[in-house]
């Protein structure tokens, strides 16, 4: 049994707390009750009802959008879990699917293991009105386990490095699966550790790939049509991947919690099963800040204590924020700068599949130098900088502007940061409660216009997947 089984099975296997028997039926009788009162015939039902449907527990509609060409995906998911005085257990579960076929489908599980400062949950009565409101805790190890399987039918490449056209597009499917775990631990102990928010990182995956010919709907060629094993490295075979990671994460906050920052540095070795030319290691730095306008702080879209299916306000089953309005302010100016190289070696390539790219959003949905088509400059080498503002009307609806500047490196070659590639952007975003983030955003380049309307992949602000790269 593996390490990471052995530690579900323990952690699950050992007594529930009083009055946890019967926890999951007693919470689908609760969701009864609460979509019948929110889908009642009344004029309200029409807010009421879907966002009843979308993110109550322990089953929901799940929404968002896939990969770049593959569409907006529905499913169902499943959100449940168990809580103690030392630990919160949640388990998630979601099946998405989108018109054009591409799918996704995940099993997450969570351990926050936490000392308890305030107890504050109450056995689960289905007479109740409402769940248990949650924890109030100190900082916390957290453990992740995770299978899930990604079926895209329609992704681009368009060579390797910065100085490709638009005319060398070419079109391939991928499916992808990927299992394993994480584990994030705080490092508290000391006045400057606690300060900083310090937190060391390790993953273990195991990662298996499919490269295959499009079916045909887009009306481009395909990789395997255009490119070769030396033009596209790994393109004639894919074999599986040990991959294995580590990292530093630093979240301190100065000026009453209005200036954060969020800087974090990982390593990671992708040791190819049958194939050990296809080995890579990759690193990569991700410097985020952030200065809040005002003194009302917009929380964080994600939150490493919740499963991606997961939207409630605490730990524990409480429940997911309501859509409202409110005239607090909210307002941040933000900056980030995030480079990536990864290596094979002088005998070795790195896949292609596994290069990361810029333009438009990449295969997880970050957003890249908007304004450039999806997947437009694909590197083993990667720059990029971002400057934004954002400021919300009424809690709900935000105005953004996003400046970008950015370039790839093709294999053997350095980055040219005097040659970077820009990007302007204007959009909306909604984040009404529990619901999905939405973007309208429209943007422009050297290469021309885009209009990009999106819905956050980790659907519920819960904690982001598995990374395809």
């Amino acid at each position: 049994m593996s390490p990471v089984l052995f530690l579900i099975v323990h952690l699950l296997s050992r007594p529930a707390p009083t009055g946890h028997q019967g926890q999951l039926s007693a919470e689908f009788a609760l969701q009864r009750r609460r979509i019948a009162a929110a889908c009642a015939p009344k004029p309200s039902s029409l807010m009421t009802c879907p966002i009843e449907l979308f993110t109550d527990h322990p089953v929901h509609l799940a929404a968002g959008s896939l990969a770049p060409q593959n569409g907006f995906a529905f499913g169902p998911a499943f959100v449940t879990h168990r809580v103690s005085d030392a630990r919160d257990l949640s388990l998630n579960a979601d099946a998405v699917r989108s018109p054009g076929g591409s799918w996704r489908a995940g099993v997450y599980f969570k351990a926050v293991l936490t000392p308890v400062a305030e107890t504050v949950v109450v056995p689960i009565d289905p007479g109740a009105a409402e769940p248990p409101a949650g924890l109030a805790i100190h900082p916390y190890p957290i453990v992740d386990g995770y299978v899930q399987t990604t079926s895209l039918r329609t992704v681009f490449f368009y060579g390797l490095g910065p100085d490709t056209t638009k005319e060398d597009r070419a079109a391939f499917a991928t499916h992808q699966t990927v299992a394993g775990a994480r584990v994030t631990y705080p490092l508290f102990r000391g006045r400057v550790f606690k300060a900083l928010k310090l937190a060391a990182m390790a993953e273990v995956n195991g990662r298996w790939v499919d490269v295959n010919d499009p079916d045909g709907s887009e009306n481009v060629p395909t990789v395997s049509a255009r490119h070769t094993e030396l033009t596209a490295p790994g393109i004639s075979s894919q074999p599986g991947f040990a991959q294995f990671g580590e990292g530093v994460r630093i979240r301190p906050a100065l000026a009453s919690d209005r200036l954060r920052f969020n800087y974090a540095f990982s390593l990671a070795q992708f040791v190819a099963v049958s194939d050990s030319q296809y080995s890579f290691h990759r690193w990569t730095a991700n410097l985020d800040q952030e200065w809040s306008l005002y003194r009302t702080v917009l929380a964080a879209a994600s939150r490493d204590t919740h499963g991606p299916d997961d939207c409630s306000a605490t730990l524990g089953s409480s429940p997911c924020p309501q859509p409202s309005v409110s005239r607090n302010r909210y307002g941040s100016i933000g900056f980030q700068v995030y480079a990536s190289a990864a290596s094979a070696g002088s005998s070795g390539s790195v896949p292609f599949y596994f290069q990361q790219t810029l333009g438009g959003s990449d295969i997880d949905g970050n957003r890249r130098l908007s304004a450039y088509e999806d997947y437009r400059f694909t590197g083993p080498k990667l720059f990029l900088m971002r400057e934004s503002l954002e400021h919300y009307i009424y809690g709900i609806v935000g105005l953004s502007l996003t400046a970008e500047q950015g370039t790839v490196a093709a294999p053997g070659a350095a980055l040219k940061l005097t040659q970077l590639k820009h990007s302007t952007a204007a959009g909306i975003s909604v984040r009404a409660g529990g619901l999905p983030v939405a973007y309208l955003t429209w943007a422009t380049g050297p290469e021309g216009h885009r209009f990009i309307a999106t819905v956050n992949a980790s659907l519920l602000g819960g904690s982001s997947r598995p990374s395809l790269k």
